[in-house]
């Protein structure tokens, strides 16, 4: 279950990190996606070290691989379905359940 949600997680933050760069000059934006990029990318990793740490490197590395191949591929087809826009608010509200999720879970271990 923790590999999907890391997975959903990194399509998100890869995704809304895409926003950024197609954005307009937006005030809101321009201070709100960095700050989620930036954080996002220290749950992930703070995930990545933690699972290594507490479980298994080589499921940690397996983790970043599968983050990495969806962050890319199934990111890609979300995005021709539902337009970068859409994905990367959705990646907004979507993005932050994931990281508490996943900090809970190895704060667990």
């Amino acid at each position: 279950m923790e590999k999907l949600i890391f997975m959903v997680f990194s399509v998100f933050v890869s995704h809304t990190r895409l926003l950024g760069d197609r954005s307009g000059s937006s005030a809101v934006l321009s201070w709100a996606l960095p700050v989620f990029v930036v954080l996002g990318m220290l749950v992930q990793v703070v995930y990545f070290v933690g699972y290594g740490w507490k479980i298994s490197w080589l499921g940690a590395v397996e983790i970043l691989i599968l983050g990495l191949l969806a962050g890319g591929f199934i990111g890609a087809e979300l995005e021709k379905r539902l337009g970068y826009r859409t994905l990367s608010w959705i990646g907004f509200a979507v993005g932050p359940v994931c990281a508490y999720w996943l900090i809970k879970q190895i704060s667990s271990l």
